[in-house]
């Protein structure tokens, strides 16, 4: 799966992640982060962080599954946020 982040016009860069991998970044609370990611031929776009959403969360994961991105604030529960579509 190839995921991009982006924030403000500053690009996090393209990150391959193979199943297992992870992915971290430090957030600023300003703004918006707009992720995309592809996995064969499906793609999928999100906010990876939300200043009202996420703010007042220490730490954010996102899980990427079959049917879709999964949001948790403690690495147990997660919530679906997007869908993927067929390129």
């Amino acid at each position: 799966m190839d995921v991009i982040c982006k924030f403000d016009g500053y690009n996090l860069g393209y990150h391959t992640l193979l199943p297992g991998d992870d992915y971290q970044w430090s957030a600023t609370e300003k703004g918006v982060y707009y992720c995309r990611a592809t996995w064969v031929n499906k793609i999928v776009a999100w906010h990876g962080y939300q200043p009202l959403r996420d703010a007042s969360h220490g730490t954010i994961f996102w899980l990427a599954k079959d049917d879709g991105i999964f949001l948790s604030y403690d690495k147990s529960s997660y919530v679906k946020v997007a869908d993927w579509e067929t390129e």
